[in-house]
């Protein structure tokens, strides 16, 4: 009996010393694990955790022994925590806020410990810092997006296909949007075709482009010229730029492909362009040439109005004089209107752009245009839906319209038809290379189109110059497709025709489109010389030309103005230093010698604060602008007036103040 004693109790001491070496050994395990660690019991209470965890979590022990599952308070731990106490191991990933201000990301893993049974008796939880690796992915995403920008910003088109020794018979693995649009394929379609598919059908190309693919993969860099076609068969020189590159750690092929059909351009075709740099060299010199001339007719023809005014209130509308003085005044008139036709052509009259709906403008101008034309010629209306607005002086549209149709109709023999109509078009640069004088982005296309006899080729060379007519003397001025190009110039777009002889005409104006918001338009007030009366007030009118200097005296003192008159600015100053009454309003021309207008309107504001000015001129907008005049900031009237539109002018201004 006492030696089985003593076996049991030998038998013992060992398991027991066994026991203990194992917990040493899982103690020496546990607390020296790269990992922080930690377990629980089956209900998720912290039972134990290694110096590592307490150092990843920066918490002391006693804040974490005895707490349900080491609840960090990250979203999602709880429920991959219940996970792991149905059973299953379980993952968690989140960021951890420290004491001090930094973080961690913190990787969790969960494992149930079931020795001998479904149900966990023990969970054991390992806690990883991943902050280095989530650090890194950041950065690879960085330089991920920062490259897709860099790679849609291209204007070129740029095909990539991964990097293998059959190279040219697989797909490409990515394209940028220009090389969509350049090509006409979408991306999923571009996805599945090969190197082949967008080189030319020609069997001399296919063999080049094997031998090129060779050198490529052994060089790693390569410049070439070939011929790309696109899905629709159209067939265009290229250079190719192409290399073996890094991409996202895989080796890929990426080729940078120009157009260079201008460089390949014929003969032909450069001395198609040279002529155009030389008509647009001469549109210029002509339209600085009507510029040059307005000043001095502008203000000839104010004299002649003035004057037909001034005479037509004196004279009994019964008498044959007052019929006489109406027809010059009619002559002047449309005299004044052929000068703004020059002006138009050359893109210097003086305008008042607007927002307008182009539909809602044409519409409009249907019943003028109707008559203008005549009966036997049916005109037909085709407006697009929701057409872009478009910022530009309405008259000027109205003499766009007006001038296109009157050459349509004078194209059509007997009845005929003219047909308008608009729409939106959007133009990249590969839509600008079949268009003339054209530049990306976003149009609204106004086009009248007629079924007349049109025009040679010869002809259309010199439609859009000045007085050059086809018509018989005094059947026309040549002057209308003039103004329809300055107009369309001054407004930023551009012009295409299309014409063949027996085939009729098509002209295609390209307006831009106007982004931002509508401006609040209002109407000119209009002189009426049965309700207003005259003014008192004095006036200080300074004009170097004798002629209108007289003329506009003698039009405001017969309406009631006290008016003080200077012929240089010089004596305009004299005139105000030394005058013992209140010069209510300054009326000055522009450009005079010494001093313009703006400079005296200074000088005089000096002597009486708070006057008001207003400027006046025969010269064209952007000489006018050149003098620091800026029409739609100041108070203006445009040489010639009536003597009505001036008087309305006055009494606007002078009733504000």
């Amino acid at each position: 009996m006492v030696k089985r004693n003593r076996r049991e109790s030998a038998r013992r001491q060992a398991a027991e010393e066994q026991l203990r070496k194992s917990e040493q050994r899982y103690r020496i395990m546990f607390e020296n694990n790269p990992l922080g660690v930690f377990r629980m019991d089956p209900e998720g209470t912290v039972l134990d955790c290694n110096d590592k965890f307490l150092e990843l979590v920066g918490a002391p022990r006693e804040k974490i022994l005895g707490f349900f599952g080491a609840d960090l308070g990250l979203p999602g731990m709880r429920q991959a925590l219940n996970r792991a106490l149905a059973g299953e191991v379980a993952f968690f990933e989140g960021e951890y806020p420290l004491a001090d201000g930094r973080s961690r990301f913190l990787r969790i893993v969960y494992n149930p410990v079931n020795p001998g049974g479904a149900s966990p008796t023990d969970l054991i939880a390992t806690v990883e810092d991943v902050s280095a690796r989530k650090q890194a992915e950041e950065e690879v995403r960085t330089v991920d997006e920062r490259m897709k920008a860099i790679f849609a910003s291209i204007k070129d088109p740029i095909l990539v296909h991964p990097y293998s020794p059959g190279f040219g018979h697989g797909t490409f693995s990515e394209v940028n949007d220009i090389a969509c649009k350049r090509y006409g394929y979408t991306r999923e379609e571009f996805l599945t075709l090969s190197v082949r598919d967008v080189i030319k059908q020609d069997p001399d190309q296919k063999s080049q482009a094997v031998e090129r693919l060779k050198k490529i993969m052994a060089r790693g860099h390569m410049v070439f010229e070939t011929v790309h076609v696109t899905k629709g068969g159209e067939e265009f020189p290229v250079e190719v730029s192409v290399s073996v590159m890094d991409l996202a750690g895989e080796k890929a092929v990426l080729a940078v492909v120009r157009d260079i059909s201008e460089r390949h351009a014929t003969q032909e075709d450069k001395a198609r362009l040279e002529s155009r740099l030389q008509q647009a060299q001469k549109m210029e010199a002509v339209g600085r040439l009507a510029g040059g001339v307005a000043h001095d007719f502008n203000n000839m023809l104010s004299v002649i109005l003035g004057y037909c005014d001034l005479s037509l209130m004196h004279v009994s509308p019964d008498l044959p004089l007052h019929k006489n003085i109406l027809e010059i005044r009619k002559a002047a008139k449309h005299s004044a209107d052929l000068t703004q036709q020059l002006l138009a052509f050359a893109r210097q009259q003086d305008i008042v752009p607007k927002v307008l709906d182009p539909n809602e403008a044409i519409t409009g101008m249907l019943g003028m245009l109707r008559r203008l034309i005549g009966e036997g010629i049916e005109l037909e209306w085709h407006p697009a839906g929701e057409v872009w607005p478009i910022r530009m002086d309405p008259g000027q549209i109205n003499q766009i319209l007006a001038n296109l149709s009157i050459n349509a109709r004078d194209a059509i023999t007997g009845n005929g038809r003219i047909r308008i109509g608009t729409c939106n078009m959007a133009l990249d640069e590969t839509a600008c290379l079949s268009l003339a004088n054209s530049y990306p982005g976003d149009f609204v296309v106004l086009s009248v189109h007629d079924n007349g006899h049109g025009m040679e080729q010869e002809t259309l060379k010199y439609i859009f110059e000045p007085f050059f007519t086809t018509k018989g003397q005094g059947e026309g001025t040549g002057l209308g497709l003039a103004t329809v190009y300055g107009i369309v110039k001054q407004n930023n777009g551009f012009t295409t025709v299309a014409s063949d002889a027996g085939r009729g005409t098509t002209f295609r104006i390209f307006l831009p489109k106007f982004h931002g918001n509508s401006e609040p338009e209002t109407e000119p007030r209009q002189y009426d010389a049965a309700t207003e009366s005259g003014g008192r007030e004095t006036i200080l009118l300074v004009e170097d030309e004798p002629a209108i200097l007289e003329v506009v005296s003698t039009m405001l003192q017969q309406q009631g103005y006290n008016i003080l008159s200077a012929a240089t600015p010089a004596e305009a100053l004299r005139i105000a230093s030394r005058s013992d009454r209140t010069i209510h309003l300054l009326i000055t021309d522009v450009i005079m010698p010494g001093m313009n207008g703006r400079e005296l309107a200074g000088r005089l504001q000096k002597i009486f604060p708070g006057l008001r000015c207003l400027y006046m001129s025969g010269y064209t907008a952007d000489v006018i602008a050149s003098h620091e005049i800026e029409e739609d900031t100041i108070l203006f009237i445009q040489k010639p007036f009536h003597q009505d539109d001036l008087l309305a002018t006055l009494r606007d201004i002078l009733g504000r103040t």
